[in-house]
Order: structure tokens, then C-alpha cells, then sequence
């Protein structure tokens, strides 16, 4: 199973931004990992790995790996979640683009 994750975290790294959690979806509805109590373990889990992200944002460590995983097992259950994570994927790099851009200037 921890291997199955790694290796879709991998996928989802290289999948195009605003695209990432459809293609998630995709690949666990193909896989069967779907449906009945997998579906109360991938959110279970998911709920894990947020609180641990959120715990990991007071303290050094790696939360957003947390986040982005919380967000694929949502989003490999659910069809309406992996579009809605997808567009807002899109929407908080443009922000950060911006907000990144506006500092910039502020700084000079």
C-alpha cells in the first residue's frame, strides 16, 4: 500500500497543473480501490494525513507533502472533490505568482 502511494505521488508530480486530482481519480477508480469500506479507509486516512500537515505547519517539517496527500485520497474517491482541489490547484498558483510579483516590487 505505501508503495501504491509513493508511486502516485510520483505520477502526481508529473501530471499537468489543474489536471493532477482528475487523473488521481482516474487511476483508483481503474485500480478498484473504490467504493465500501475503502472508501471510509482513503478518507480516514486522508483526515490522518491533514491533521499530521496541519500539526507539521507549527513545526519544521514537510506539511504541504501532507496536504497534497490528504487531497489525492479525497479526490480518489470522489469525482467532484478531485475538480474542485484541480481548479483551486490552479487558482492558488496564480495567487502565488502574483503575491510573488507584488513582493518583488515592494522590495525595491
Amino acid at each position: 500500500m505505501l508503495t501504491r502511494v509513493k508511486s502516485d505521488l510520483k505520477k502526481m508530480k508529473n501530471d499537468r497543473s489543474g489536471e493532477r486530482f482528475k487523473n488521481e481519480h482516474k487511476r483508483a477508480k481503474a485500480s478498484g480501490f473504490t467504493g465500501g469500506w475503502m472508501r471510509v479507509i482513503f478518507i480516514a486516512l486522508a483526515l490522518l494525513s491533514f491533521a499530521i500537515g496541519v500539526v507539521l505547519v507549527f513545526i519544521p517539517g514537510p506539511a504541504f507533502v501532507f496536504f497534497i496527500l490528504s487531497g489525492a485520497l479525497v479526490a480518489s474517491q470522489w469525482w467532484t472533490a478531485a475538480r474542485l482541489l484541480d481548479k483551486n490547484e490552479v487558482r492558488l498558483f496564480r495567487a502565488w505568482k502574483w503575491t510573488k510579483r507584488k513582493w518583488k516590487s515592494l522590495r525595491k
